[in-house]
C-alpha cells in the first residue's frame, strides 16, 4: 500500500539556506533490500524527505553515489529531515537555518532497523497578547530551556522574522508595528517541544 505525498510549494526568495548531509548504514540494515550496502561509507539511491516544522512535505532528494544529499535555496526557518525506506523507521532530524547560520552541511542520516524511545517535539499552544495587536505582542515563553528559535510566518508562507531568543524572565516582546495587516503564525522551537501560536495584526 502506498500513500500519495503532496508537496507544498515554498518561497525561495527570502533565504539562501542549504541543508546537506550523508546517508550512513554502519549496521548493514539494508543488506536484504535493493540498496547497495556501503557499511561505514555513504549509501546511494535513498529517498531523503524535507518537511517544514509542522511536518508538511516540501521536497525530496535521492542520495548520490557517495551517499550525500543537498537541499538548496531554502528560506530561513526550521525543517525536518528523514529518509524513506520501506520497513525502516526514520526519526526526524530537526535543522534550523538562520541569517547567522544559513548552511548545515554535515547532517548524518543513520539507517537503523528499529528505533525506540524516540521523542519528537510535542506541539503546545503559545500564550501571547494582545490579540489582535497593533504595535507589539508579548509572548510567554514556556518551560525552563534557555535558548529557543522563533519564526513568524505570514499567510503566504513567507518568514517575516526568524532568530534565536534566550529565556531570561519568561517574557518576549515582539514589535509588529511594521507588519502588514493580516494573520500570522508563530513557531517557537525548543529542544524537545514546538510551541505554536497565531495573532492578527490590525491597522
Amino acid at each position: 500500500m502506498t500513500t500519495d505525498i503532496w508537496m507544498i510549494k515554498i518561497d525561495t526568495s527570502n533565504g539562501g539556506g542549504v541543508i546537506g548531509g550523508i546517508v550512513l548504514d554502519p549496521g548493514n540494515v539494508t543488506a536484504g533490500q535493493d540498496l547497495e550496502v556501503r557499511g561505514q561509507a555513504g549509501v546511494p539511491n535513498v529517498t531523503i524527505l524535507l518537511h517544514d516544522a509542522q511536518g508538511n512535505p516540501l521536497n525530496y532528494r535521492i542520495s548520490l553515489q557517495d551517499g550525500s544529499f543537498r537541499f538548496e535555496g531554502l528560506p530561513f526557518g526550521t525543517y525536518r529531515i528523514s529518509y524513506d525506506i520501506p520497513g525502516l523507521h526514520s526519526p526526524d532530524v530537526w535543522v534550523t537555518l538562520t541569517h547567522d547560520n544559513p548552511e548545515r552541511l554535515q547532517i548524518p542520516l543513520v539507517l537503523e532497523e528499529s528505533i525506540t524511545d524516540v521523542e519528537e517535539p510535542a506541539y503546545e499552544d503559545l500564550e501571547l497578547y494582545p490579540n489582535p495587536a497593533k504595535e507589539n505582542i508579548t509572548i510567554t515563553i514556556p518551560g525552563e530551556q534557555s535558548d529557543y528559535h522563533i519564526q513568524i510566518v505570514d499567510m503566504q508562507g513567507r518568514i517575516v522574522h526568524a532568530g534565536s531568543v534566550r529565556n531570561h524572565d519568561g517574557i518576549m516582546l515582539i514589535d509588529v508595528e511594521q507588519y502588514s495587516p493580516g494573520l500570522y503564525h508563530i513557531n517557537l522551537v525548543g529542544e524537545n517541544a514546538l510551541y505554536i501560536g497565531r495573532f492578527v495584526k490590525q491597522e
